[in-house]
């Protein structure tokens, strides 16, 4: 089941390195999150089963290629997006997020 939703910390926000990025980083990684969110595997920018291609990325978030690659680089330098060894992005935080719903679900089936 999608959520409508995904929570967003904005105190997390502020103490995360993601603060001290650039305006057009920091919102590059917020349209990330939401395509995450809405991804077909929640947290991961993923297409088919693999890694979602920059060209797609970079047109979901409303910014050419040339604009998004260095923006990406700014945030993967900053240490924002982690990856899977096959290369696709995540959201560590909403992966996060995820276990603990699904390990919540779990134990109230066990109750």
């Amino acid at each position: 089941m999608k959520l409508p939703y995904f929570s967003f910390y904005p105190g997390d926000w502020i103490r995360d390195n993601v603060s001290g990025g650039s305006l057009a980083a920091q919102g590059l990684w917020l349209r990330m999150m939401i395509l995450a969110h809405d991804s077909e595997r929640y947290g991961y920018l993923i297409m088919n089963g693999t890694p979602m291609p920059p060209e797609h990325i970079a047109a979901r978030c409303g910014i050419p290629l040339d604009q998004y690659m260095p923006l990406l680089n700014e945030l993967e330098r900053a240490g924002i997006p982690s990856r899977t060894p096959d290369g696709i992005i995540f959201s560590r935080r909403m992966v996060r997020d995820a276990k603990g719903r699904k390990d919540n679900r779990q134990r109230q089936l066990n109750h």
